[in-house]
């Protein structure tokens, strides 16, 4: 959670492979892979959609950047395209603000969960 939640989309470059367990997780179907709980499930969904919301806004605000292994807001759309600019900062930033909040609610209610 620390790569979405300590990232800064507004034009800087990031590594790819941070983006590699919400990937992994994605990918991940079947029973084996969902809670038995109803509300746990219910929150593994959100954060699932929430991460694949993160991911494909991810994907169509960002590029590649040098070798190509780095990703990023474009920041000369800054200067050329401000509006469109703020709006992609904005989208990223609030998709994965949201996908930690998710992160945290799914992992609170397994901890009382347990603790119960």
């Amino acid at each position: 959670m620390d790569f979405l939640r300590e990232r800064n989309f507004a034009g800087w470059p990031f590594d790819l492979k941070g983006l590699d367990g919400y990937e992994r997780f994605i990918n991940r179907k079947g029973p084996e892979h969902e809670f038995i709980g109803l509300e746990l499930e219910k929150l593994r969904r959100a954060f699932y959609d929430s991460c694949k919301r993160s991911l494909g806004l991810l994907a169509i605000h960002t590029f590649p950047v040098g070798s190509g292994e780095r990703n990023s807001i474009p920041e000369d759309w800054e200067i050329e395209q401000l509006e469109w600019f703020y709006k992609a900062v904005s989208e990223v930033h609030n998709a994965a603000d949201a996908t930690g909040n998710s992160y945290d609610q799914m992992v609170s209610a397994a901890r009382r969960k347990l603790l119960s």
